[in-house]
């Protein structure tokens, strides 16, 4: 027997203004549904990554589906300092910013 790691699930995507768990299989121009539920038509070219916040009901869903405690910082809403230093450090570009600014 050999030990190997399942294929991910699901995937993180851009869409107004937060980031929502998605099919990992889906493609380009397919119509999928998020984790929380949104419909959403997977552009043929996909928007630049940008740190936005996780949805809580996708990270809640996929986290239920694979037995994964819950994410712990849900319940704490970082300060606008904090948010910049961890957006720094994981080196993101804030939503609304670009490289050049």
């Amino acid at each position: 027997m050999t030990d190997t790691v399942p294929p991910p699930l699901y995937r993180w995507y851009p869409h107004v203004g937060g980031r929502h768990a998605i099919p990992f299989v889906a493609a380009p121009g397919d119509e999928i549904k998020t984790v929380c539920g949104e419909d959403i038509t997977l552009p043929r070219v996909l928007p630049k990554l940008a740190c936005e916040p996780e949805c809580a009901m996708c990270d809640a869903g996929w986290r239920a589906e694979i037995n994964a405690k819950p994410r712990p910082s849900f319940g704490r809403v970082p300060t606008q300092r904090r948010y910049a230093v961890l957006t720094a450090a994981r080196g993101c570009i804030p939503v609304g910013k670009d490289s050049t600014s």
